[in-house]
């Protein structure tokens, strides 16, 4: 698996940590850029790491079983912070 940049693994572990968060939600808790989270979202989605219901207003993500694989190969490298 393809390293991922520290803002993407922050949002990652957010999400997973949350369960079913929104855009909103990591800019919030985060301190992000909305234009830099909903970057991430998108391309975290690309790599199927997240999955987004968009049968909710506003989309709400969920980690999938690939990003929880990705998380915990991050934390045997120690690349968690």
């Amino acid at each position: 698996m393809p390293e991922l940049p520290l803002a993407q693994s922050r949002v990652l572990r957010f999400v997973a940590d949350g369960g079913q968060v929104t855009a909103g939600q990591v800019t919030q808790a985060l301190r992000m850029n909305r234009g830099d989270v909903q970057n991430h979202l998108r391309l975290l989605g690309g790599k199927r790491l997240l999955d987004a219901d968009s049968t909710t207003v506003p989309v709400s993500y969920t980690v999938t079983n690939e990003g929880l694989q990705a998380l915990a190969a991050l934390a045997l490298e120690g690349g968690e912070s």
